[in-house]
C-alpha cells in the first residue's frame, strides 16, 4: 500500500515537474545580436579588455601581431562596432600586451606589460594615456624589481 501511494504520488508530480521545466525553457530567449565584427589582421591579434566610451562607443585593449612583432593594441569603435582609430606601441619581438582600460573624462588610462631583451625573459610594466582622439598623450614604464604584471587601472 505503501509502495502503491508512493507510485502515485510521483506519477502525479512527474508531468507537473516536466511542464514547469518546459515552461522556463521557453521562457529564455537568446539575446539578440546588433553587431558582429573581426578586428585586427593576420597575426596573432587578442583582446583583453573593454569598455563602453563615454559617446557610446565602445574601447578595447590587448595586443597585436604584425609580421612578427607584437605591439600593445588599443582600438576604438562607434556605437555600430565600425573602427574609429586604433593605436599601437612598445613594439616587441617576445610579447607586449595592455591587459586593462579606464575610460577618463578626457581620454583612456591603460596598463599592462612588455618583455624586454630574450635572455632575461623579465616583465616590465606600463601606464597608456590616450586622447579622445586615440593619440598617445604619455607612455610610462616601471622597472621593478620583482616579477609581475599590471592587470587593473
Amino acid at each position: 500500500m505503501k509502495l502503491l501511494s508512493i507510485f502515485l504520488s510521483l506519477f502525479i508530480l512527474i508531468p507537473w515537474i516536466e511542464i514547469d521545466e518546459q515552461k522556463k525553457i521557453q521562457d529564455i530567449q537568446p539575446p539578440i545580436i546588433e553587431w558582429n565584427r573581426t578586428y585586427g589582421g593576420r597575426g596573432m591579434d587578442i583582446f583583453y579588455c573593454g569598455c563602453v566610451s563615454n559617446d557610446g562607443g565602445f574601447v578595447a585593449c590587448g595586443n597585436r601581431e604584425i609580421d612578427d612583432v607584437n605591439y600593445a593594441w588599443i582600438l576604438k569603435v562607434n556605437e555600430n562596432g565600425e573602427k574609429e582609430w586604433e593605436v599601437l606601441n612598445m613594439p616587441n619581438n617576445l610579447t607586449s600586451f595592455v591587459s586593462c582600460i579606464q575610460v577618463t573624462k578626457d581620454g583612456y588610462i591603460a596598463c599592462g606589460s612588455y618583455i624586454e631583451g630574450i635572455t632575461h625573459l623579465r616583465y616590465y610594466r606600463f601606464l597608456w594615456k590616450i586622447n579622445l582622439q586615440g593619440k598617445t598623450e604619455w607612455f610610462k614604464t616601471y622597472d621593478m624589481p620583482q616579477e609581475g604584471h599590471f592587470y587593473m587601472v
